[in-house]
């Protein structure tokens, strides 16, 4: 399955910075841009959108860092 926009601009920031942990603000304002109510339901939902895309193996490399934000487990 294709990933959307926002889905891609999210694995890029992965994949440029493995290993690293982004704040959920930093992910919100590099992918979208812009200031909404309710953002961080929408990036939680995209996040796991983009796990289930990327199948069992990888999607299990985006790892949630309750109340501080998202690491990717590089190989």
């Amino acid at each position: 399955m294709p990933l959307n926009a926002k889905e891609t601009a999210l694995l890029d920031i992965f994949l440029r910075r493995p290993n690293v942990l982004h704040a959920s603000e930093s992910l919100w304002a590099a992918a979208w841009r812009e200031d909404a109510d309710g953002w961080y339901h929408t990036l939680d939902s995209r996040i796991s959108a983009l796990r289930s895309k990327l199948g069992s193996v990888w999607g299990r490399r985006l790892v949630c860092q309750k109340g501080q934000g998202y690491n990717s487990i590089g190989p």
